[in-house]
């Protein structure tokens, strides 16, 4: 069997659990990373392209002068969230909300912006409400 992307035989282990594009043609597992795939800049495991910038997502800015924002965690509450000419991006202020200054952990090797998971933007989200809560008290 092979891949109808790159055109290389799958693997053994390809084939018995192999991974599908939108059309549900087998490719390759490293056209699937690809093509289908980004790294999560905080847990650097994998999350679906297709719930990368949804509604409730997150994403760290992590270069003030290229994005105009206070690095941090956001939450896109709005869309567009960004414009961009191709040569520069601006994040739209109205469209994002900051959830965490706390950058640390983030790994955007270089780029102004960078996704997270849904996992890890769970995890932040709600701790982020916990810690609400008790600066409510």
């Amino acid at each position: 069997m092979e891949c109808t992307f790159c055109g290389e035989e799958l693997d053994i282990e390809e084939e018995e659990c192999p991974q599908y594009d939108n059309e549900g043609d087998v490719i390759c597992d490293n056209c699937y990373r690809e093509n289908f795939l980004f790294t999560c800049v905080y847990c650097q495991d994998y999350g679906l392209l297709e719930n990368r910038g949804d509604i409730g997502s997150l994403f760290a800015s992590t270069s003030e002068e290229d994005t105009d924002l206070q690095n941090g965690i956001y939450e896109i509450i709005d869309h567009p969230f960004y414009i961009s000419d191709m040569f520069s991006m601006r994040i739209l202020e109205d469209s994002v909300k900051l959830i965490s200054t706390d950058i640390s952990k983030i790994h955007t090797r270089g780029y102004p912006i960078g996704f997270l998971c849904e996992e890890c933007s769970q995890k932040i989200k709600e701790s982020a409400n916990e810690l609400q809560c008790k600066k409510s008290r």
